[in-house]
């Protein structure tokens, strides 16, 4: 608690504080987006991440809600591992 409870404090004072000022500048590479089937979000709002690169945006469901994550590790790992192999590879030649 000693490591984390400051982490999530900030984390939340982030959250409650935070202005967005409207203005969206899109990434020069592909995002891969997480959303959990269940999640209170509109499809408006999932798509939006669309706007936050100038290429792929690759959107991923899975069951449950925001916290999917818990039960869907491995799925994610081999997402993760199988989008970022190339930029290994690339990296390494």
């Amino acid at each position: 608690l000693e490591v984390l409870l400051p982490m999530l404090r900030t984390d939340f004072k982030i959250a409650e504080t935070y202005k967005h000022n409207g203005e969206v500048k899109p990434l020069e590479y592909d995002i891969t987006v997480f959303i959990g089937k269940e999640e209170e979000v509109t499809a408006a709002q999932i798509y939006g991440w669309k706007e936050h690169t100038k290429h792929l945006c690759s959107i991923h469901y899975f069951p449950g809600e925001h916290f999917f994550i818990h039960e869907e590790t491995e799925k994610l790992v081999k997402i993760i591992n199988t989008t970022l192999l190339p930029f290994i590879k690339d990296h390494k030649e």
